[in-house]
């Protein structure tokens, strides 16, 4: 049996898929199968899956009617062999020594590094960490650093024991919930992990698909996010993780979903302003939000990024809505008087240059 198994749902992705198979087929390590799951997907990715695996004896194909994300990932999840599994998504690609880094750590999960891709198609790696093993007893106060670390909301780079998922029943929830079904797959298996292993090292290529789900406009996104916070907060009761620091976590994860859904609103352009009206109304009104900014008032006004959601919670949605149309009304002509002031510092510079020049003073 395999050690490993990657399973790499596809669809619609002809133009990516082979870049990705060819980046687990390069790995130093070679103990893994490959299960690709073709999501119905009408264009020649299922093709291209059948040809790799006339090719190599440890890919296998499942064909299958579309039903999305989580539902591909579960279909290679039911029959998938190896003591740890993997999830790569099509589009995305590992590096040549992925597996060999990850591989030899014992642990239910182990985390690796990802490579976010940026604008023009760079790259650069995640924020830097320590390899360390948590052990169950200090998940309490870990998770929220995992969290804070953007290292467990996603299920990229990142090896599963399988026989966790398999006695427990775990799958992927549908990803119309929440819109997040990565992050509550991670803490409905850490109910039941003993031991995490984190890796400094970046292994994963992560790159943005403007046409996915985490791009997508919902209507409905707040309340996505609210079941999302109301699944990770059941997770940590029913996994005993109940600490101080986990609380704290908890309360910026919930504040930063909120702002992230604030600004993401305000930016968009071709809604109908009820719509907008009714996603900033959602907000102000959740009562777990206003208990979460009302303990951590004085954190989230010194750290300087929620201006737009305290604004909301202290004067509603509709004064945040004229003050942002203000604003937008106003940004050419603080525009100008920002390149006016630069340019006259400039001159002014130039100017007194040029007259220590002529006193004999060095510039």
């Amino acid at each position: 049996m395999p050690y490993i198994s990657v399973i790499i749902p596809v669809y619609k992705v002809e133009k990516t898929l082979r870049r990705c198979i060819d980046s687990v087929l390069s790995q130093t390590y070679t103990d893994y199968e490959i299960i690709l799951v073709d999501d119905g997907s009408p264009d020649n990715s299922g093709e291209i899956c059948d040809e790799y695996a006339e090719k190599h004896e440890n890919i296998r194909v499942i064909h299958k009617e579309n039903g999305g994300l989580s539902s591909a990932r579960n279909a290679g999840l039911g029959i998938a062999r190896g003591e740890y599994v993997m999830f790569l998504d099509s589009d995305d690609y590992l590096t040549d020594d992925c597996l060999e880094v990850l591989a030899p750590h014992s642990a239910d999960m182990i985390i690796g590094s990802i490579y976010p891709q940026m604008k023009e198609l760079r790259f650069r790696s995640q924020r830097p960490t320590e390899d360390r093993l948590i052990l169950r007893e200090r998940f309490g106060e870990e998770i929220p650093v995992l969290l804070n670390e953007n290292r467990i909301n996603y299920v990229h780079a990142k090896l599963y024991r399988r026989q966790v998922i398999t006695e427990n029943g775990l799958y992927f929830e549908d990803d119309q919930l929440t819109s997040a079904e990565d992050t509550v797959f991670n803490f409905s298996f850490l109910v039941f992990a003993q031991s995490i292993y984190v890796s400094a090292k970046a292994v994963h290529y992560y790159t943005f698909n403007g046409n996915g789900l985490a791009s997508k406009f919902y209507p409905d996104r707040y309340i996505r996010r609210q079941r999302l916070n109301d699944s990770i907060a059941r997770s940590v009761r029913k996994g005993g993780f109940e600490t101080e620091a986990m609380r704290r976590g908890l309360n910026w994860f919930t504040a930063s979903g909120a702002r992230f859904v604030i600004n993401d609103t305000l930016a968009q352009k071709k809604i109908n302003p009820s719509i907008r009206l009714q996603i900033l109304d959602s907000v102000c009104k959740d009562e777990n939000l206003l208990d979460v900014v009302q303990s951590q008032r004085e954190d989230l006004e010194k750290d300087g990024k929620y201006k737009e959601l305290l604004y909301l919670i202290d004067n509603g949605s509709r004064k945040l809505l004229r003050k942002k149309v203000w604003e937008r009304r106003t940004m050419p002509l603080k525009q100008f008087q920002y390149s006016f002031m630069i340019h006259t510092k400039e001159v002014l510079r130039r100017i007194r240059n040029g007259f220590d020049a002529v006193n004999g003073k060095k510039i």
